[in-house]
């Protein structure tokens, strides 16, 4: 995508939302850019895995529940997406759970 297309649809997106978008492109003068460590925030998950007893497989058993809690959100999510499809198929339904 050129950069001025990129300009204009940035621009017609805060149209749409009533912002300035002068506004927003000089927040960004002010902003930290993401990386993709700070997105994911691997440090505060990693920081959730505490281990409160003295029994040596005690941290495998956190982290293994955390894994599994972390795949029924995302198959929650993944069942939500499809949910807001107008026109379900099996060919959508299948792609959905099959994502790799």
């Amino acid at each position: 995508m050129e950069r001025e297309e990129i300009l204009q649809k940035i621009e017609s997106k805060y149209q749409d939302l009533g912002i300035p978008v002068d506004t927003m492109l000089e927040g960004l003068l002010y902003s930290k850019p993401m990386v993709y460590w700070d997105y994911i925030q691997a440090d505060a998950l990693l920081g959730l895995q505490t281990q409160r007893t003295t029994l040596p497989d005690e941290m495998i058993f956190i982290m293994y529940h955390q894994v599994n809690e972390l795949l029924f959100k995302m198959i929650l999510l993944e069942i939500d997406q499809i949910a807001k499809y107008e026109s379900l198929n099996a060919e959508l339904f299948t792609k959905h759970l099959n994502a790799n």
